[in-house]
């Protein structure tokens, strides 16, 4: 294989993992923000 098609493979493998730490990061920021906003509003309904 010449260098340039192995770069390519290393470019490619590279980019698909640092799109799924991404997905990983957002995802996790996300569902803990659901999570507080859930728990705020039973906090919430349960002090009146």
């Amino acid at each position: 294989m010449s260098v340039y098609i192995t770069s390519k493979k290393v470019r490619y493998i590279t980019s698909i993992i640092f799109v799924l730490f991404m997905v990983f990061i957002v995802g996790g920021s996300y569902l803990s923000q659901q999570e507080k906003a859930k728990t705020e509003m039973l906090s919430e309904s349960l002090s009146y």
